[in-house]
């Protein structure tokens, strides 16, 4: 007989932002059924809010948006974001496998993102209308083949985040986002990522190796294109897009990363007391650009191919 066992658990509790004379409920509502031959489905309902981060209260809430000719008036200080999510999902063993999926919404209020300086690195923050995330996360494991010493993994995400004009305090530097109603991708959206890895370890000898590889699809540039939606009788301006209109982005990237090493002093099912590893992390020393230099962040690049050796002592 399969058995089915319910656990259901909710969490409430009162959080005082010291400062912001801000107090909100923050809730969480976890539910997960297990039903039957190792599979579990799962679900959860999030009500929380997270303060403005400390180190740009400063610069980001004191009304400094009067000294720029553009916009000649103080905005008001950040506020908490307050956001609600939900999320359901599934995993179960398909053979040597355990597959889990889940799928999530995000709705949120009062959205912080950072924002540069001109020709400057000062981050300040600022907060918008409104944003709303959703997307598809799936994972596959091996848990079986542990056995003969091999683990791996693969993940991938499915994603969009959409931010909403008008800002609502903070700091920013173009004044068109003081009056659009426009929806625009996030900075730092992402539609696909790809994570896989594997590894080998021979228990008797202590030797092992491993990979890991990453796959991203880009970052927007600018937020225009498709996304980058006016209202009617509001003045537009120019953001790259692709030649079939959608707002352009980076270039996608491949990754490639290995792993050696060996445990010394074993005993038993214990640790090691010594270990050496060496890794080759960008393995094709493919420098790529993460992020566009922008109103929202400055250009991001990866690190080059990374050579290290580290020697562990456990005591």
């Amino acid at each position: 007989m399969n058995r089915t066992t319910m656990m259901l658990s909710l969490l409430v509790w009162i959080g005082a932002v010291a400062g912001l004379g801000v107090t909100a409920p923050a809730q969480a509502a976890p539910i997960a059924v297990q039903v039957g031959g190792g599979a579990v489905v799962h679900g959860s309902y999030n009500h929380f809010f997270v303060p403005p981060a400390i180190e740009g209260v400063l610069s980001s809430s004191a009304g400094l948006t009067a000294r720029i000719r553009e916009i000649g008036v103080a905005l008001p200080a950040l506020e908490p974001t307050i956001e609600n999510q939900f999320e359901l999902g599934g995993s179960a063993p398909v053979g040597p496998v355990r597959l889990a999926i889940t799928g999530y919404y995000r709705a949120t209020d009062n959205p912080v993102h950072t924002t540069v300086w001109p020709d400057s690195r000062i981050y300040s923050y600022a907060s918008f209308d409104r944003a709303r995330a959703y997307g598809l996360e799936t994972k596959a494991e091996l848990p079986l083949l542990a056995r003969f010493g091999i683990t791996g993994y693969a993940n991938y995400a499915l994603g969009r985040v959409n931010f909403y004009n008008p800002v609502t305090g903070g700091f920013v530097t173009e004044a068109e986002h003081l009056t659009e109603t426009s929806r625009f991708l996030a900075p730092m959206d992402q539609t696909h990522t790809l994570t896989t890895g594997a590894t080998y370890r021979n228990r008797r000898t202590g030797l092992w190796m491993g990979t890991a590889m990453e796959y991203g699809s880009g970052t927007p540039m600018g937020h225009g294109g498709a996304g980058h939606v006016h209202a009617e009788g509001e003045a537009d301006h120019v953001d790259a897009e692709s030649a079939a209109g959608t707002a352009a982005r980076v270039p996608g990237h491949f990754t490639a990363n290995l792993s050696f090493g060996f445990d010394l002093f074993r005993r038993g099912r214990q640790r090691s007391r010594l270990s050496f590893q060496l890794d080759i992390e960008n393995i094709a020393d493919n420098v790529y650009l993460i992020a566009q230099e922008g109103e929202f962040s400055p250009a991001q690049y990866s690190i080059p191919r990374l050579i290290s050796v580290t020697a562990k002592v456990r005591f």
